[in-house]
């Protein structure tokens, strides 16, 4: 368990938005949020591999999780709009993306 007070509690009941939560790190980051108190809600196309971090630490029971692939524009735009997050975590998006969260426009281009 992490001691929430090293965060002053930014994450406890929010809403977090994780995309790529069934990879290894997005499992440990989701379970960490959790830990932190944050309401998580996970974004990925599919469960990586076997064995699963994702699996093996039972998130799907832990979390809200909706199966989007990220390249669907319009429905991960619609999924993004439909959790509106009040914090998120751009995991893992392979090139250019933008979409529109609320009142914010999110832009994501890798290194």
């Amino acid at each position: 368990m992490v001691d929430s007070k090293l965060f002053s509690d930014v994450y406890r009941g929010k809403k977090v938005l994780v995309t790529g939560n069934t990879g290894f790190k997005g499992s440990w980051l989701t379970t960490w949020l959790i830990s932190l108190g944050a309401d998580v809600y996970g974004i990925s196309k599919d469960i990586p591999s076997k064995p699963s971090m994702f699996e093996e630490l039972h998130l799907a029971d832990k979390i809200t999780h909706y199966t989007v692939d990220i390249r669907n524009y319009a429905l991960l735009e619609a999924t993004i709009n439909q959790i509106a997050p009040d914090l998120y975590f751009i995991w893992r998006l392979n090139r250019l993306y933008r979409f529109h969260i609320g009142s914010h426009w999110i832009h994501y281009h890798p290194m």
